[in-house]
């Protein structure tokens, strides 16, 4: 079910559940990449005022993976990996609307990331590394990369 495969355990700390919910990212069924890229943009919307600067910059980092996790499963499921948990009559309900939503997440990042930029909020370095993370041909060494870098 769709809402079992997008709710964290909240029994994990948090930094270990985020983490754990980008994984899952690589994997999801096509309706629940809808669900968690529309989620989202959403919250992007509220992120600069609400949020620290450094909880703006991880989210935006995060919000990079998650958009790369789901395109990574949505061209699985686009090639046809059998591993990719579609059906062709998923594919041809949900493929694209997924592609749409996809499309409106990564110009929603960069949105944000152009206001934290005119904000101050984050440097044209940590831009750089988002853009490595986000152009990553391996969903899991981006992971790894992500996983190490120090957000105070």
């Amino acid at each position: 079910n769709i809402v079992r495969e997008l709710t964290n355990n909240k029994s994990v700390p948090k930094q270990e559940r985020k983490l754990l919910m980008l994984e899952k990212s690589n994997r999801l069924r096509l309706e629940a990449c809808l669900i968690k890229c529309c989620d989202r943009i959403d919250n992007l919307d509220s992120i600069i005022g609400e949020f620290s600067n450094n909880a703006v910059i991880r989210y935006i980092f995060e919000s990079a993976l998650l958009h790369r996790g789901i395109s990574n499963s949505h061209n699985k499921a686009r090639l046809g990996d059998s591993n990719a948990d579609c059906t062709v009559d998923t594919w041809n309900k949900f493929s694209n609307e997924v592609s749409n939503v996809l499309n409106v997440l990564e110009a929603k990042i960069g949105a944000v990331t152009l206001n934290a930029i005119q904000k101050n909020i984050i440097t044209e370095e940590t831009v750089n590394k988002i853009q490595v993370l986000k152009i990553s041909d391996n969903f899991d060494a981006a992971m790894d990369a992500f996983s190490k870098i120090e957000f105070d």
